[in-house]
């Protein structure tokens, strides 16, 4: 089992302030129910945690990333806009990839970034070298034999709450965050909630102690998200007959995912 290192960082971090409209945004997701087609709602990454997720994809100006489930576009345009890199986002939604095609141009990256309408589980991930995602669970878990197939030795998965099983983690980052970040996180859960057709939409605090006694990751992270923090874990994939596409073509694989909520994780194959 492998070491893993905590970094503790208080405070909010620095973000790029690209001036997202959120009530235009939230009014995307009530006008489409929630379906299977769909690799996740619409709920758009915080920017404290799209920031570490930047940092720990180490994206450089030769990097191409793409982002599975883009939304409004955010995280494509930031690592354009900070660090040169190209970019192409792959959302569901017609309004949200328009919006993003509208941001972009508005931030100066037109040029660098691409957003297209479709099924991610469909797109062509070669071009990628760090591929960023923010999906549920079970999404997660059908994109990780595409990942291995696709992928180049070399390339960066950066996956925002939810563990690309079975890659072991390496790296845990351990931060605060401001709870008014995580306040205007959830504004978008009853607007979620009411765009998946639900009639009762009454959402009430968890009890953080009770979330973590029952041992599920996600459950403990919202605990420790009550409490104020988030949690990144990087990790290194090895080499073995559990991938072996990746082991013929030789080289490494390098991933980042996260195992639970502002948790992020990294794995790689030395």
């Amino acid at each position: 089992m492998q070491r893993r290192s905590a970094l503790r960082m208080l405070g909010g971090l620095a973000a790029l302030p690209l001036g997202l409209a959120a009530p235009a945004l939230r009014a995307f997701e009530a006008e489409r129910p929630v379906t299977d087609n769909m690799a996740g709602p619409y709920v758009p990454t915080p920017w404290v945690i799209l920031d570490e997720m930047i940092k720990l994809a180490d994206i450089k100006p030769t990097d191409t990333l793409y982002d599975l489930g883009s939304g409004d576009g955010r995280l494509v345009i930031a690592a354009a806009k900070r660090h040169g890199a190209r970019g192409v986002g792959v959302e569901y939604q017609a309004k949200l990839v328009e919006y993003s095609r509208v941001q972009a141009r508005r931030e100066g990256v037109a040029q660098r970034v691409r957003f297209v309408q479709g099924d991610l589980f469909r797109s062509d991930l070669g071009p990628a070298s760090v591929v960023t995602l923010y999906l549920l669970p079970r999404f997660v878990e059908r994109l990780v034999p595409k990942l291995r197939a696709e992928l180049a030795p070399g390339s960066r998965v950066v996956s925002h709450d939810y563990a690309l099983n079975p890659w072991p983690a390496e790296k845990t980052l351990i931060f605060d965050v401001e709870e008014a970040e995580h306040q205007r996180h959830h504004q978008d859960h009853p607007v979620l909630l009411r765009g998946a057709g639900t009639r009762r939409r009454a959402l009430e605090p968890a009890d953080p102690g009770g979330l973590a006694a029952r041992g599920h990751p996600v459950h403990a992270a919202a605990g420790a998200r009550r409490a104020g923090r988030a949690v990144a874990r990087a990790g290194r994939l090895r080499a073995g007959a559990a991938r072996p596409q990746c082991a013929r073509r030789g080289g490494a694989l390098r991933n980042a995912a996260r195992r639970a909520p502002d948790v992020l994780q990294g794995h790689g194959e030395g």
